[in-house]
């Protein structure tokens, strides 16, 4: 009956009401032979214990719904969100420049019983799903120690079934993300000098719950000596390992990490509350030299933007901007920060450049349209429901 009406769960907010008044629509419209084929996508395990009837009538169901009526929709019960204590740590190991791998390591808080493991499908900012599945590799979860058995779904590759024996109430994962290693294979992220990390591509969490419900720890171990830029706020430091604070799995997603050997940082607007800073990243020294008329067009890139829109409201926006010959393109927008690419001869080619100087303030003027107003179907609760795209037009 929940597929019946198109529910997908809303978290504790009780819509049963208008859950039923839909599927009860569709039953009065629907006549007895079409319900009773209803039947037939059931296993046969699932009618022997549940006592469906046989066959189902309109009236089955209409009486069902009298039940579900009283219902009050909550998340799964695989994972206890509102605990304290029910914290997803990541932590993602940057140092394998050579193979291009990202290493990863994640806890999951779990209840025993059937899990469902998701890996993020559609990828705000992209409008489809391109989340990178065939990159994820050599999955293991362990639970105290010993090895769980999990199963791909075999209609969705982006789900994996496991298990979680009595007992167990955190599970251990480790895997790798496969980045391309040339661009026949896919954006290329890590170089000799510089790493784009999107946490999307390392991370699996637990179907049945909202992206803004779920509380990650995330931390990432870095090349030696190398600096980084991202909207997430540092909490620690352990050598090369840096602990940010903890944050939801929507903002996580929302807020890459970048890293590099060649880097500069420049405050475009430090004097409110909300500062604004430009990050570099580069192939050599030679390509992050600016001159003051260059850096000046970028600050006044966030005093026009201020005109236009009124107000900030992010805490700190950081532009991440790769100069490089081998770290792929790109240009994808988010909340507190945008990503980046253009050729390694922005600033030392600047009159040459121009026509390469809009996508800043694109990604920038994002965050506002697109990011703090968003169109109702692209905001979808979490990474595996699909989004439409009926204000792309919008949007862009």
């Amino acid at each position: 009956l929940f597929s019946l009406a198109g529910c997908g769960g809303e978290g504790t907010r009780n819509d049963a009401a208008a859950v039923t008044e839909a599927a009860t629509a569709f039953l009065n419209a629907t006549g007895d032979r079409q319900v009773g084929e209803l039947r037939s996508f059931m296993s046969r395990g699932y009618l022997d214990t549940s006592g469906v009837p046989d066959p189902i009538t309109i009236e089955d169901l209409t009486a069902a719904l009298g039940y579900m009526n009283s219902y009050r929709f909550a998340p799964d019960e695989d994972i206890v969100i509102e605990d304290e204590r029910a914290v997803i740590t990541v932590d993602v190991d940057l140092t394998d420049l050579e193979r291009k791998i990202m290493a990863v390591r994640q806890s999951l808080p779990v209840r025993p019983g059937p899990l469902t493991l998701l890996y993020p499908r559609w990828i705000p900012g992209t409008h489809s799903p391109t989340g990178s599945v065939s990159q994820l590799a050599g999955l293991h979860i362990t639970a105290k120690g010993q090895k769980l058995e999990w199963r791909r779904d075999t209609l969705d590759m982006y789900a994996f079934h496991l298990d979680v024996p009595a007992g167990v109430s955190s599970l251990e994962l480790s895997f790798q993300h496969l980045s391309p290693v040339s661009e026949a294979s896919g954006r290329v992220v890590m170089t000799p000098e510089i790493i784009g990390l999107q946490w999307n591509t390392v991370v699996l969490y637990p179907a049945g719950h909202d992206a803004s419900a779920i509380q990650v720890r995330p931390s990432a171990r870095l090349p030696r000596d190398w600096k980084l830029a991202s909207a997430l706020d540092e909490r620690a430091r352990e050598g090369d390992r840096v602990h940010f604070e903890d944050v939801t799995l929507e903002t996580l997603v929302d807020s890459p990490l970048w890293a590099g050997k060649y880097t500069q940082r420049v405050a475009l607007d430090t004097e409110g509350s909300a500062p604004v800073y430009l990050n570099l990243f580069a192939d050599s020294p030679t390509s992050l030299k600016a001159s003051t008329e260059q850096l000046d067009a970028h600050k006044a890139l966030v005093q026009q933007a201020d005109r236009l829109y009124g107000s900030r409201h992010f805490k700190r926006y950081e532009f991440l901007l790769a100069l490089s010959e081998y770290f792929s393109g790109i240009g994808l927008e988010h909340s507190e920060s945008s990503e980046n690419g253009v050729r390694p001869n922005y600033f030392t080619e600047w009159a040459k450049s121009a026509p390469r100087r809009t996508l800043l303030p694109h990604e920038y003027t994002h965050s506002w349209n697109g990011k703090f107003r968003r169109p109702s179907d692209l905001n979808t609760p979490n990474f595996n429901e699909p989004m439409q795209d009926s204000l792309l037009w919008m949007y862009e």
